[in-house]
């Protein structure tokens, strides 16, 4: 009786260990990751100097979307709004942003390294770098985004 005992001991226990590794086949499965110098950075026709990778979803489409941008110095966006909120991380350089319409760079904060700013769905901004030092940021949303400029609706 007792290796009877043992037995449905035993094929419980088996039966958890053989979902867990099958568990943790799913979650290897789903994890995404990719180093510094392996994003793949595309150039922007209009804008010369900027860097844009997408590193997770698409911000054309439904869901959350991570964009990575490298800005040159002295490149700043004119103001726009978003339909969704964005969130954005300063990963290095000098990143200046103003709320508002005024467009120039003494309305703007700058923001360094480390720095983190949400643009609120809407909110009427303008951003980049107003120096010679260009920045680096991660903007993280939810898509489908549409970026609509000031100088288009007026």
């Amino acid at each position: 009786m007792v290796r009877f005992k043992s037995l449905l001991w035993i094929a419980p226990v088996s039966f958890v260990l053989a979902g867990l590794a099958g568990a943790e086949d799913q979650q290897k499965a789903r994890f995404f990751y990719v180093q510094e110098e392996n994003i793949g950075f595309y150039a922007v026709e209009d804008l010369p100097g900027l860097g844009y990778a997408v590193l997770a979803g698409d911000p054309s489409k439904e869901g959350v979307y991570v964009i990575r941008m490298r800005l040159p110095g002295n490149q700043l966006f004119p103001p726009h709004f978003h339909d969704e909120d964005r969130h954005i991380t300063v990963l290095s350089g000098s990143w200046y942003f103003g709320a508002g319409d005024t467009g120039k760079c003494g309305d703007a904060l700058e923001m360094k390294r480390g720095a983190y700013v949400i643009h609120p769905k809407g909110a009427i901004h303008f951003e980049g770098t107003c120096s010679s030092r260009g920045a680096e940021i991660q903007v993280t949303g939810r898509g489908p985004v549409r970026t609509s400029w000031l100088q288009d609706i007026r």
